[in-house]
Parts: structure tokens; C-alpha cells; sequence
């Protein structure tokens, strides 16, 4: 995408695009205090940071609580009713599955309350 391109790309979600093309380089600026509930292009890491994926591919549209919902229910889904391979591997230990499931688990214990409240606060006070 060029520089044009995402600067008109970014408007109407409130973001303000400015560069140097010699350097390379565009800077993102927020016309208030910015949360994730209020821009759906910006995400946020573990640690409460917001940033905006690099590449075109990792830009997900979706509200990101309802992603780790759609992830975790597939999860209950597959314990429930795919009890076989649920079994084996949390005692088998014949793939690395299980590492991923707990890694994702553990992040969404912490990102979707964060996102939630973010969501909540964002809502009182437009009402």
C-alpha cells in the first residue's frame, strides 16, 4: 500500500498519517486518547500496548474479544465431544498441541477482561 493510499485509509477511523519518504518512515498520530474499542484497525499486546499490525495479512476486522470467543468455544467443542484425542493429548504427549492451547489459554485470561472493561469504560462515557 502506498503512503497516500494509507493515509486516506486511516482518516476515516481518526488517525492521522504523516512521513518522510526519504527516510521511509510514517507516523501515526491519535486525535484523542486511544483505546482498541474506539479504533478496530489498532490491537492491543499482553502488556496494554497498542499497536498496528505491519502486514496486510495480520489486519483483522473482527473485535478481538469475539475472536478469542470463536477460539475458545471451537476448544470447549473439541473436549466435549472429541474426548479421544482430547485425552491423548494432555497424556499421551504426541504433539505440541497442548502448548499452544495453554499458551492461547493463558493470554486470553488476560487480554479479554482488559478488553472488556476497555469496552465498558468506553461506553459510560458516551452515554
Amino acid at each position: 500500500m502506498t503512503a497516500d493510499r494509507f493515509k486516506s485509509f486511516l482518516a476515516p477511523y481518526g488517525l492521522l498519517v504523516s512521513g518522510n519518504r526519504q527516510l521511509k518512515e510514517l507516523t501515526v498520530k491519535l486525535n484523542s486518547i486511544c483505546r482498541p474499542a474506539d479504533h478496530q484497525l489498532l490491537q492491543m499486546t499482553i502488556d496494554h500496548d497498542l499497536f498496528f499490525p505491519s502486514q496486510r495479512d495480520d489486519l483483522n476486522l473482527f473485535p478481538e474479544a469475539m475472536v478469542h470467543y470463536l477460539v475458545l468455544y471451537n476448544l470447549s467443542m473439541i473436549c466435549r465431544y472429541e474426548t479421544e484425542w482430547w485425552y491423548d493429548l494432555h497424556f499421551q504427549r504426541a504433539s505440541a498441541d497442548i502448548a499452544f492451547i495453554k499458551q492461547f489459554l493463558d493470554i486470553s485470561s488476560r487480554k479479554i477482561p482488559a478488553i472488556l472493561l476497555d469496552f465498558i469504560t468506553m461506553m459510560e462515557e458516551n452515554s
